[in-house]
């Protein structure tokens, strides 16, 4: 596992994380992991919520329009592109245009 050393940490500070980790029934180093974790912890909610806001407002704002079968869109994209394109022959050959 990889090593993370801080340096110059004011004492008042290091001794309130001292405490917390007491409090916590914790090692010092037990206790920073379990801080650094937190963080990132609330980080991700806080994204996973900003991205459920995101999606909430995109379906009010498209509520009201009609919105096509997308069944019916995929069948007109095979249709144009058969209709584009010339089926193989039997051999898997394109007939020649002559």
């Amino acid at each position: 596992m990889t090593q993370l050393i801080i340096n110059n940490i004011d004492a008042t500070i290091l001794e309130q994380l001292n405490a917390r980790a007491a409090n916590h029934q914790r090692s010092l180093e037990d206790e920073l992991k379990a801080i650094l974790q937190e963080v990132i912890d609330a980080e991700q909610v806080s994204k996973m919520a900003a991205f459920i806001e995101q999606a909430a407002q995109m379906r009010q704002s498209l509520a009201d329009r009609v919105h096509t079968d997308s069944t019916e869109l995929v069948r007109e994209d095979r249709d144009m592109k058969s209709f584009l394109m010339p089926c193989k022959t039997p051999r898997g050959q394109y007939p020649s245009a002559g």
